[in-house]
């Protein structure tokens, strides 16, 4: 009884540790990056703050409409959903294993964001 009850500790405690939401790291690429003025510089762009716990994306901040797509290691669009600024969590299709892109299209802007997730 007792290695029982250690054993599904364990298991419990292990699961908990693996659930551990993740920030994921963007970058931003595809537009003109050049100034408008060529004496002054373009304010930064700011990133967007995304957690990835498991199969579910959270927005921790106010942020855009965006189209998000999921990229495999091949270049294929695996998934890709609209995320309404209203939306703050979006869930991924739960038959996927492994590491994917994954790309912010802001509606109406000529750059994308991107980063890295892994399932």
């Amino acid at each position: 009884m007792k290695k029982t009850f250690i054993f599904i500790a364990s298991l419990m405690l292990w699961g908990t540790l693996n659930a551990i939401p993740v920030r994921i790291i963007f970058e931003y690429s595809g537009g003109d990056f050049s100034p408008l003025i060529p004496q002054l510089p373009k304010s930064p762009v700011d990133l967007p703050n995304v957690m990835q716990d498991g199969g579910v994306i959270t927005f921790k901040a106010s942020h855009d409409d965006y189209t998000l797509s999921l990229i495999d290691e091949d270049g294929d669009v695996v998934f890709q959903t609209v995320v309404p600024s209203a939306m703050t969590t979006v869930a991924l299709p739960s038959s996927l294993s492994g590491n994917y892109e994954l790309r912010l299209y802001p509606d109406g802007s000529s750059i994308y964001f991107y980063g890295y997730v892994v399932f």
